[in-house]
This record gives structure tokens, C-alpha cells and sequence, in this order.
């Protein structure tokens, strides 16, 4: 999510901001003990550009939702459904990984 920045302090700082910026949601409790690096490459004006990406779990119980200008529009979804929505097997790889991580803590899904 977005761009580390040095004045958020960490990267787990930068995903929240950038979640409040892109979403509106302010309030979010996080996973310390969780968390993947992914990493891909685009082609921007005929140049390779590679992007390393850190996923979290948060959680919240904000569901209104106001959408930045970076976003045309959002789903909540069950597991399995945001599974099937999903592209690319190294991003299907993080939701199950935090699936996972969720019912190694017990908690239902």
C-alpha cells in the first residue's frame, strides 16, 4: 500500500496512513505478529520498474467507505469470493497466508 515515507517511521505506520488516505478508515487494530513482502515489476516509458510490496492484517469494524481518486470502487467479500477475484497467484498466496495466520489465532472465519 503506497509509499514508504520517513516520517511515518515504519512500514506498518506508512500502510495505515495510506489506508486512511485511500479509504477513509481511521480506525484499525493491526497484527503485530503478521505480516509478507511481495515483489513485482511494470514496464512504465519502456522502463522495468520493481516494487516491493508489505502486506498486514487489520482489522476494523468501519465499513462506510470514502474512496480516494486512485480508486474506482471497492467489494467486501467473503474469503473464497476474494480469492476468485484475484489475478495473480503471489497475491492469492498473501490472502490465504492471512486466512491462515486468522484461524491459527483461533479466530472464525
Amino acid at each position: 500500500m503506497g509509499h514508504y515515507e520517513a516520517e511515518d517511521g515504519a512500514y506498518q505506520q506508512t500502510a495505515l496512513r495510506e489506508l486512511e488516505e485511500e479509504t477513509g478508515i481511521s480506525d484499525v487494530r493491526m497484527l503485530d505478529d503478521w505480516r509478507m513482502r511481495t515483489f513485482y515489476t511494470f514496464t512504465l516509458k519502456g522502463r522495468p520498474i520493481e516494487k516491493e510490496v508489505f502486506w498486514f492484517i487489520g482489522e476494523t469494524d468501519e465499513y462506510d467507505i470514502t474512496l480516494s481518486h486512485e480508486h474506482r470502487n471497492f467489494m467486501w467479500l467473503e474469503w473464497d469470493d476474494a480469492e476468485n477475484q484475484l489475478n495473480f497467484e503471489q497475491s492469492k498466496e498473501v490472502l490465504r497466508g492471512a486466512r491462515a495466520q486468522l484461524r491459527a489465532l483461533g479466530r472464525e472465519l
